[in-house]
């Protein structure tokens, strides 16, 4: 009985000294907050597909996704977002949707329409306005660049 005992005890310890098995933690689902139009963050093309189907062509309708660098901070009414190793302008169809002005840094998916543009000198300062640029920096612009536009018909920033 002493015998039943001491291995009962033994087994205990033993099995009690065993790691639990742990669950693996599921990778965190990105959690968004939209603007505009639904639209679906699944699959969105990347900077560099956006570039490659501007490179035959002067407009296409598409999704993707890229990096918030800078957005109005007048009252959000468009955004810069990285684009390869340059900026592309977004703006909101129809004026009809704004972003928070503390998206930048954020993950984001868009759709809508990329094109090729000249931005115009009036614009160029505008939008150094709206981004609070001091007027030394508005004052030294004075050609206008030739890069991409989006026009967005919905926008999906990540939380």
């Amino acid at each position: 009985m002493r015998a039943f005992f001491f291995f009962s005890a033994l087994a205990a310890a033993l099995f009690a000294c065993q790691p639990k098995a742990t669950e693996s933690p599921l990778p965190a689902t990105p959690v968004y907050t939209y603007f505009g139009d639904s639209i679906s963050v699944e699959n969105p093309l990347s900077s560099q597909a956006v570039l490659d189907s501007l490179s035959v062509r002067d407009s296409v309708e598409l999704t993707f996704s890229s990096t918030i660098t800078e957005v109005c901070q007048a009252k959000g009414c468009w955004m810069d977002i990285q684009l390869g190793d340059q900026l592309m302008m977004v703006k909101f169809w129809d004026y009809g949707f704004f972003v928070p002005k503390d998206a930048a840094g954020r993950a984001v998916v868009m759709k809508g329409w990329a094109k090729k543009t000249t931005s115009s000198v009036e614009w160029l300062k505008h939008k150094a306005q709206d981004a609070g640029a001091s007027q030394d920096s508005i004052d030294k612009i004075t050609e206008p660049t030739i890069g991409y536009d989006f026009m967005a018909t919905g926008v999906a920033i990540q939380q």
